[in-house]
């Protein structure tokens, strides 16, 4: 009987072991936001409410409001508010360096800014532009969640790529060189495409379809970013066996992946281009977390 005990309690260590080896440098809360206290400047105060916001380094961010108001805050100064605002509300948005960012959402509008956030101009037109992955100012993807399409002008122009065979909705996009470029769908699979979306590779599931967020959302729900070919994480909403943050990462370019433990309220859900810092935004709270 002592033997069948010490066995029971040997498997039991071992299997706590290998949970704790799979979830591996957990995020944490490293800066919290009120949307109207900290966000929005007092004067107004409207129900915008965020719908997007990413960061660049630790004291540089834009976010997005309702009805295509937009916010930013330059070396940890206060949140001012844009000279721009578009009548539509944003939901993609992408920051390439303390200059130019892109953004996109409702009807087709493509935005862009070279001012750091303050003034922002449209620059080209895609429908439904819900995700963006930008290389540098001027080569980039945007997506909606049945098309894909990249540019090499900034935005002027897209011209619309081939999705994999079986795609279904697309979740998310990040694009690493003008070449070499993944693609996440809502059945949980992983595409990896070498040479500019001519062809595409499935690097197999990552995560169960049956638990992810079955409805459409306007703000993405899932985010996606690689380092390099090998190097990435992808965070998603799964709705079982409770609803919380899903966090991968993995080493291998998506052929096995590592459970992060990410506590966090449903939003819209950003990566920061070093992939050290995730931003999630509901209606009252802007949360950024780091590892």
């Amino acid at each position: 009987m002592k033997k069948f005990y010490l066995a029971v309690s040997l498997v039991m260590i071992l299997t706590f072991m290998l949970i704790c080896l799979s979830c591996k440098d957990g995020w944490k809360v490293a800066a919290e936001y009120d949307v109207k206290k900290d966000i929005m400047p007092a004067k107004d105060q409207r129900n915008f409410g965020v719908t997007g916001i990413n960061f660049l380094g630790k004291n540089f961010g834009i976010a997005m409001g309702g009805m295509g108001y937009y916010f930013y805050m330059h070396e940890k100064d206060a949140w001012k508010m844009s000279e721009s605002s578009f009548g539509m509300s944003m939901f993609a948005l992408e920051i390439v360096d303390e200059q130019y960012a892109f953004s996109s959402g409702k009807g087709k509008l493509v935005c862009r800014t070279d001012d750091g956030g303050i003034t922002w101009n449209q620059v080209g037109s895609f429908l439904n532009g819900k995700y963006l992955s930008f290389i540098d100012r001027n080569n980039g993807w945007i997506a909606s969640e049945k098309q894909l399409a990249k540019t090499e002008d900034g935005g002027v122009t897209f011209q619309e790529l081939t999705l994999p065979e079986n795609c279904k909705k697309i979740r998310a996009i990040n694009l690493l060189d003008s070449r070499n470029g993944y693609l996440f769908d809502s059945d949980g699979k992983l595409y990896f495409t070498p040479d500019g979306g001519a062809n595409w590779e499935e690097r197999g599931m990552c995560v169960d379809p049956s638990v992810m967020v079955k409805r459409d959302t306007e703000s993405p729900v899932t985010a996606m970013r690689f380092s390099d070919a090998e190097t990435g994480m992808l965070i998603t909403w799964v709705m079982e066996p409770e609803k919380k943050w899903m966090a991968l990462a993995t080493e291998n370019g998506g052929k096995s992946w590592d459970v992060q433990k990410m506590d966090g309220p449903f939003g819209s859900i950003y990566i920061t281009r070093d992939n050290n810092s995730v931003t999630i935004a509901d209606s009252k709270v802007v949360t950024r977390y780091s590892r």
